[in-house]
């Protein structure tokens, strides 16, 4: 049902986790089985019936649980205590167009949508501040993961020494095939990132991105320590995950996200 990780495992207080396409009830190809993702065109009832499972496993509230509608921006809604008091039509609407949440708040889980894109986890041991964030392409051109930890610090007073952060499943090098164009948008942002792009041989217009190195170098470039990387790839380990580019835009989806107990 999901993945867990060693590097927050040492904290009783939290979970982190990734969840796996298996152990559902969804029985169309595209989201067999554990599909979590609400916008998708799988069965709803088969949706509320893993996210439950998935709840239940994790020991959270169903109301507890906050997933934003990504857009593959940089925006970011720190979920406080009254966010937690809102109704599931105001939550909604707070959360249209989100791509990264943070708490403080007990008994909640902050979860992010992937199946391809990274997802990172980040945890403030000393203050039990918690973060998930989205960064497709797009958002790791924003930085969207440097902007969470700047968040963390001005509103939560979290030192980017204290900060565990792991960068999930997502799609790896060898699989993941962008143009060229893709190559000079982030250059121009920074030129080190040059070495994140592999030229293409069978291409001169394709180059295989490293989109995980990149949301490191990020990660790392705003002070956070030993980044831990995840080996999975989205793509390959077909059996364990969903993948956009494997499976169409039309496939299930993944949760990476933190419970602070």
């Amino acid at each position: 049902m999901f993945i867990t990780y060693p590097q927050f495992e040492e904290f009783r207080e939290i979970v982190g986790f990734t969840t796996t396409r298996q152990g559902g009830v969804s029985r169309d190809e595209r989201f067999s089985s554990f599909n979590v993702g609400v916008y998708t065109n799988d069965d709803v009832e088969n949706i509320n019936a893993n996210r439950a499972m998935l709840c239940r496993d994790l020991g959270v509230e169903a109301s507890r649980l906050f997933n934003a509608h990504q857009t593959h921006g940089d925006r970011i809604v720190c979920v406080d205590e009254a966010v937690t008091k809102m109704s599931a039509a105001e939550v909604k609407d707070l959360l249209e167009g989100c791509d990264g949440l943070i708490t403080a708040e007990r008994g909640v889980c902050v979860a992010v949508t992937t199946a391809d894109c990274v997802p990172v986890l980040l945890y403030d041991r000393k203050r039990g501040v918690a973060a998930a964030v989205h960064s497709g392409w797009r958002g790791t051109l924003l930085n969207i993961s440097a902007k969470a930890v700047a968040i963390m610090k001005e509103r939560y007073g979290s030192e980017a020494c204290d900060v565990v952060s792991v960068v999930g499943p997502c799609i790896s090098q060898p699989n993941y095939q962008v143009g060229k164009d893709m190559k000079d948008r982030f250059v121009e942002k920074d030129s080190s990132f040059a070495h994140f792009f592999a030229d293409d041989a069978s291409d001169s217009e394709k180059c295989f991105m490293d989109i995980r190195g990149i949301v490191k170098k990020e990660l790392e470039d705003a002070g956070l320590r030993d980044v831990c990387v995840s080996g999975h790839c989205t793509f390959r380990d077909a059996d364990l995950f969903f993948s956009a580019r494997r499976q169409g835009i039309d496939s299930g989806r993944m949760l990476s996200g933190l419970v602070i107990k």
